[in-house]
């Protein structure tokens, strides 16, 4: 009965032993696989990275261009809008005008 007891403890020490340095064993070469994963695109995010920086270098020189044609049209609405209330002015005083002659 001794001998089944010292059999089985060390047949179940040498399985937890055994368990432990596979788990670190799987540890290590998931770590080393995750390396040369990132490593291998490594190229491709620099590649995309540059590509992002551009377009968005790109949308600000647009946007830039956009806000100087939006503030010429703010002035041009501006410069309209003068000259419209240049002309209602204009037409007012041609009714009062007409207005004075009729009577």
């Amino acid at each position: 009965m001794v001998d089944n007891f010292k059999f089985i403890v060390s047949a179940l020490g040498g399985a937890f032993v055994t368990g432990v340095f596979g788990l670190l064993l799987q540890k290590l070469r998931n770590d080393g696989s995750n390396e040369s994963v990132y490593a291998d695109h490594y190229i491709e995010n620099v590649d995309k990275i540059n590509a992002l920086v551009d377009e968005r270098s790109e949308l600000k020189s647009k946007n830039s261009q956009l806000e100087s044609e939006l503030k010429k049209v703010k002035d041009d609405l501006n410069t309209q809008k003068k000259v419209t209330d240049q002309l209602t002015t204009q037409i007012g005083e041609l009714k009062r005008k007409i207005d004075k002659e009729v009577i």
